[in-house]
């Protein structure tokens, strides 16, 4: 799985005590270098020691991950003649080149048991005849008991918390900030290469990397939660926030469409546009408090098909039985 702490980490994480069997996580942070060799030198270390019955690999539209992971499937298989599962959890339209380019490698991890997080990668796994399973992402296993049936929405709190990256929206978050003339407070929680900009930014309050009950009293003191992302999966940071009564403003990227009806109980927005974010946030704050409530109330319903308990019970079913995946 991907290192540092975003949304694949972050799935893997939270769901590790609720999986059945032997888990063993290798971060590709801890195998990263420049030169290939050692890289697969470490990974056959690791499958050496462990013996896999089942590999799972998240590939993303990028040459360098794509190549890594058909490597290392490949080899999973020859030594040890492990089942491969290929999760697709994000799928970036523009770099669709990828497959093209390399058909065999494709044509590959489609002949495996293919999951997947939304209905984009749905359609064209079904368009090439991938037979697949469906699988949703999760809030944070500590949210589960947490009860915010009478939480008072306060939209002049808003966050960003995710991954610190400028595929994630951060230029438009920094740029709706400064154009925020009230009271409002636009604070930003996480960690990554864009980490700079935000520190430097005089119109937001940087949170730091949160996890726990950090994380939580977070999203509790904010109302609003905006993710302008580029590209997505299905972001369980978006969950979260949903889970715990926050307003979602979102681009309509990826699953966001699977989570979120316009209006209904989150807002979508087209992505790369600052203006869209803005023209959004002004129309919230020109609905009455009783509407607010209604949308934050919806979210909630709409989050609790994604508790981590249901998430982790499929996946074990489909693990005991091969030919479900």
């Amino acid at each position: 799985m991907p290192g540092g702490g975003g949304g694949v980490a972050s799935f893997y994480n939270n769901l590790e005590a609720l999986l059945e069997g032997n888990i063993f996580k290798t971060k590709t942070s801890k195998l990263h270098t420049k030169n290939f060799l050692v890289m697969f030198i470490r990974y056959l270390l690791f499958i050496v020691k462990h013996r896999p019955d089942t590999v799972v690999v998240n590939p993303s539209l990028f040459s360098r991950a794509v190549y890594r992971d058909y490597v290392l499937s490949r080899v999973a298989e020859l030594l040890f003649s492990s089942k491969i599962v290929v999760f697709w959890r994000g799928w970036n339209p523009e770099n669709e080149y990828v497959m093209i380019k390399n058909p065999r490698i494709f044509n590959y991890f489609f002949s495996k048991k293919n999951l997947v997080l939304n209905s984009y990668v749905q359609r064209i796994l079904t368009a090439k005849s991938v037979i697949f399973e469906k699988i949703s992402t999760s809030y944070d296993l500590i949210m589960e008991g947490i009860n915010v049936e009478r939480r008072e929405i306060n939209i002049e709190n808003i966050l960003y918390l995710g991954r610190l990256e400028r595929s994630k929206g951060l230029d438009e978050v920094l740029a709706f900030a400064s154009q925020m003339t009230g009271s409002e407070t636009v604070s930003i929680a996480g960690d990554g290469t864009y980490i700079e900009e935000v520190i430097k930014s005089s119109n937001v309050q940087y949170l730091g990397y949160l996890d726990g009950r950090e994380k939580v009293d977070a999203y509790l003191e904010n109302g609003i939660f905006i993710l302008p992302s580029y590209s997505e999966g299905m972001p369980n940071a978006v969950l979260e926030a949903m889970r715990l009564g926050l307003i979602v403003i979102a681009s309509d990227v990826g699953a966001l469409s699977d989570l979120i009806t316009h209006g209904v109980n989150g807002f979508l927005i087209k992505p790369r546009s600052s203006s869209e974010l803005v023209n959004c946030y002004k129309q919230l704050k020109e609905m009455g408090p009783d509407d607010l409530k209604l949308i934050s109330e919806r979210a909630q319903e709409t989050s609790k098909k994604y508790s981590p308990l249901i998430v982790a019970s499929k996946l074990n079913l489909y693990c005991k039985n091969h030919e479900r995946i």
